[in-house]
């Protein structure tokens, strides 16, 4: 028997398109992709797949599901054996509920997602109580200059407090492991005196979410002009973030991808809220790193359309041809933009 928790790891993981074309040919059409159904003789094309919420369905015979489901109809496995096909698509390693020691690993994949929306809420209160609070001031005029009211809490800005321990003590009350707390990467060891402290401090947060609307990181931003500050910190990669694969703003942009048939791609978080905050909702960005393959693949299952919105500076430009020729070089039939 396959434990529940692998079983979601493998549902998070899949792209019914990819699953689904690997029999049937896709073509677009408004939100869906449309082909002729695998289940029964049709001429035109009623077999449908939603990209966004990852499920398939039929208008003519009615069969419909998820991807595990479409292995087990059309290939006539079992529900184990399409989850152990889905998994070796995905290079996901299952076990079976013997192996001790790695169903805990998976275990603690939705701790980490438990712990990091517990600190995301713990920042934005800081957000939404800074009026009242005057250490926040120049936290608070920064956001406010840069980023619209609604926005702000749409993407559940927040606030970290100059204070070296408040996340630390704030977790463990609320019965988190010094182990987990650890290995989330919100707090960290000092090499010099072995005490705990908080990663982000004095710093704008910015949650990272996943397609489905999970906090799986964040991004700091400092509001204070200090020499020995570093201006932008981002998560460590963990066990549910990877930034080279995660795309900020994919939980809001993906639907508005698929309307448009177009995804503009922007340099930072405030670049995405800003155009969000315009209605031009197709907006993603690279989370603390350059363009990636990964992230491209991640754009290529709502649309083959890119605009590169970057900085007119020579910086800007040399990013933008680079991240252009990228573009080419993962799929052909790319349009990118200027």
């Amino acid at each position: 028997m396959i434990p529940k928790n692998q079983i979601q790891l493998v549902l998070d993981a899949l792209s019914i398109e990819d699953v689904v074309a690997q029999v049937v040919s896709l073509q677009k059409r408004g939100n869906n992709l449309f082909g002729l159904c695998p289940f029964h003789s049709e001429k035109s094309p009623s077999f449908s797949v939603h990209p966004g919420k990852n499920i398939y369905k039929c208008f003519g015979c009615g069969k419909s599901g998820n991807g595990i489901n479409f292995i087990m109809e059309y290939h006539r496995k079992s529900f184990p054996e399409a989850v152990h096909h889905i998994a070796d698509m995905y290079n996901i390693q299952i076990t079976d509920d013997g192996d001790q020691k790695a169903n805990e690993e998976h275990e603690s994949q939705e701790q980490y997602l438990i712990l990091n929306e517990f600190a995301a809420n713990w920042f934005h209160q800081h957000f939404i109580n800074a009026e009242v609070n005057q250490e926040f001031s120049d936290a608070v005029q920064y956001i406010k200059n840069r980023i619209p009211s609604e926005e702000s809490i749409q993407f559940k800005i927040g606030i970290a407090s100059e204070s070296w321990a408040d996340l630390y003590k704030a977790a463990q009350d609320a019965g988190f492991s010094e182990e987990m707390i650890l290995k989330s990467i919100i707090c960290r060891r000092s090499e010099k005196n072995g005490k705990i402290y908080d990663y982000f401090r004095e710093r704008i947060i910015f949650p990272i979410f996943n397609q489905t609307g999970r906090v799986i990181g964040f991004g700091g931003r400092t509001y204070k002009s200090k020499s020995d500050q570093v201006k932008y910190l981002n998560s460590q990669d963990t066990a549910v973030y990877h930034k080279s694969r995660v795309l900020y703003g994919i939980n809001f942009a993906w639907k508005s991808i698929l309307d448009n048939n177009c995804c503009n791609i922007v340099e930072g978080y405030t670049d995405v809220i800003r155009l969000h905050s315009l209605d031009i909702a197709n907006t993603v960005a690279p989370c603390g790193t350059a363009l990636t393959a990964d992230q491209l693949s991640k754009i290529l299952r709502f649309t083959k359309n890119v605009i590169l919105i970057y900085d007119g500076d020579a910086a800007g430009q040399k990013a933008m041809i680079r991240n252009g020729e990228l573009c080419l070089s993962v799929n052909r039939q790319h349009k990118v933009h200027q």
